[in-house]
């Protein structure tokens, strides 16, 4: 409750607040799992540019103008795609694993993740649980949604909605992955998204957008 109100607070844009979530996020680190060294993994994130949101996965909400070492995999990453204030990536397990803005729910992470500043923003990647049944082989980002493709051919969305790109005939927004109805029955082997668009190719050659 206590953190339900505070964040009711909240203006995400404003500088109080993001005075406010930094130093909630320094309260927190130490609950975040101990960083790998670039030496010790097989996938390793390195990001450079704006940090705001925390899409940097860096633990701050600090710009980089450099590449700077993020985190380590004890598995490869063969796919990373970043959105316009979030970031994803998926790992040759199947894993999928968010950071960055969660304000439209485009990290996936759903409404009883731990910490109620989670539903926000995530300042370090986090596996994405709700997917952790399927085998997950591709993300795209959106500006503000997050699209995803199973080994199956199957396309999962989630995040913003506003102007359709979940793809499920609605614009109301979600904050876990969902399947996108009308591409069942078709097998997906490629996915984009860029602004409020998502696109998908299937082993036919059909383009769906």
């Amino acid at each position: 409750a206590m953190w339900a109100s505070v964040r009711s607070r909240l203006q995400p844009n404003s500088a109080g607040s993001r005075s406010f979530l930094n130093w909630i996020v320094n309260k927190m680190n130490s609950l975040a799992p101990p960083p790998l060294t670039p030496s010790d993994g097989v996938g390793v994130i390195y990001s450079f540019g704006r940090g705001n949101h925390f899409q940097l996965g860096l633990n701050d909400a600090d710009d980089r103008a450099v590449p700077s070492y993020a985190r380590s995999f004890q598995a490869s990453i063969v796919s990373l795609a970043c959105g316009e204030a979030h970031s994803a990536l998926v790992l040759n397990t199947g894993r999928v694993l968010t950071f960055g803005w969660n304000e439209s729910g485009q990290c996936g992470q759903d409404e009883e993740a731990d910490y109620a500043w989670q539903e926000l923003e995530q300042p370090y990647p986090q596996e994405l649980a709700t997917v952790s049944q399927l085998h997950i082989v591709q993300v795209a980002c959106g500006a503000r949604h997050t699209a995803l493709l199973s080994a199956e051919g199957d396309v999962l969305c989630f995040g913003n909605n506003a102007l359709g790109a979940l793809g499920n005939g609605t614009e109301v927004n979600h904050n876990v992955p969902m399947p996108v109805a009308a591409l069942r029955g078709k097998k997906v082997t490629q996915i984009a998204a860029s602004g409020d668009v998502t696109a998908a190719v299937t082993d036919s050659g059909e383009v769906c957008l």
